[in-house]
């Protein structure tokens, strides 16, 4: 509810922005300079900080930071991929709904294999590291 509307106001400034510098012409691929801070920033170092927290503090302040993590986690992604999926119609615009069920079937279809390796991991490892290598993967994939 509020990362959507955050994204697509940064998204549209920046196409603002990048079209006047240009002269008025417009590339499709400005919106992802939207997705900088939110996939470089907010999504790696709070999924390191709730590693972090949940290793180190304990109680209702650890709670209560885990709580506060997880929302930036959730600004920080809605950030990246709202931009993306933007992208994605921009450059498919006749084909804005196939291109969005696959970018949907795609992200669902990562999602499965991740999560199965996650419980193994925090099981083996321990959250601080299965955050860590869950944040390096972050940058890994924003590069």
């Amino acid at each position: 509810m509020i990362g959507a509307p955050i994204a697509g106001r940064i998204s549209d400034k920046i196409i603002v922005k990048w079209k006047k510098e240009r002269g008025g012409v417009w590339y499709p691929e400005d919106r992802l300079r939207a997705t900088f801070f939110g996939g470089l920033v907010l999504v790696p170092v709070s999924v390191l900080g709730c590693g972090l927290v949940t290793e180190y503090i304990e109680g209702h302040l650890g709670l209560v930071l885990n709580l506060i993590l997880l929302f930036v986690n959730g600004l920080g992604v809605d950030i990246a991929l709202g931009p993306s999926a933007a992208y994605i119609v921009d450059i498919m615009h006749s084909h804005s709904a196939e291109a969005m069920a696959c970018n949907a079937g795609f992200r669902s279809f990562l999602l499965a294999f991740g999560i199965s390796g996650v419980m193994p991991l925090i099981d083996t490892y321990g959250m601080l590291v299965t955050n860590t290598i869950s944040a390096c993967l972050a940058w890994v994939g924003f590069a």
